[in-house]
């Protein structure tokens, strides 16, 4: 029933959808990664759309903690969770191969030279490693569009990289096929 807003804050006639709605029309088309928090549905009422839809291998459930991941596997203990790599241990749990999100910015502070060695520690236990390359995870990454310095930054950090978000695949897929790394 809400109203959703533009880019500019502007309130548009369209409705926000609801979660069945939403991953209905993802559906065989992206990866969801479905970062929620149960403020009015818990981890089994989410999880039962999921299901209901047959999108397991498509929705990674993003967990914020230890204990949501073991809530997450409560549901199935084959669900795709995925968290930041501080966590990657429990997901050792599980009964697959996961994703964890290392902590990626334009010029490697000292937060991102530990979370690197996290990183390569989890990579080595059996996780795949993400990255977000999202305007709003570091102002200076420019919002639909991608740096190649950047890019390249961020390769060179978390060479094992298998899954980078981005608001404009469009670019960096092309970006990523030319150095091999599709």
């Amino acid at each position: 029933s809400y109203n959703l807003k533009d880019r500019n804050g502007k309130v548009t006639k369209e409705k926000m959808p609801t979660l069945e709605e939403f991953l209905l029309a993802a559906r065989g088309r992206v990866y969801v990664n479905l970062d929620y928090s149960p403020r009015t549905a818990s981890t089994t009422q989410v999880w039962a759309v999921v299901k209901k839809l047959g999108m397991e291998q498509e929705v990674l459930m993003y967990c914020n903690s230890a204990a949501k991941i073991d809530e997450v596997f409560a549901c199935d203990a084959a669900a795709n969770a995925y968290c930041r790599v501080d966590y990657y241990p429990t997901l050792a749990t599980g009964s697959g191969k996961y994703f964890v999100q290392a902590r990626w910015k334009p010029g490697r502070p000292n937060d991102v030279i530990v979370d690197m060695e996290n990183t390569a520690k989890a990579v080595s236990a059996g996780c795949l490693s993400s990255a977000n390359m999202l305007h709003v995870n570091d102002s200076k990454i420019p919002e639909y569009s991608v740096n190649e310095n950047y890019l390249n930054d961020l390769l060179s950090a978390y060479p094992d990289c298998h899954m980078i978000m981005t608001d404009c695949p469009d670019i960096l897929t092309p970006m990523l096929e030319s150095k091999n790394k599709h």
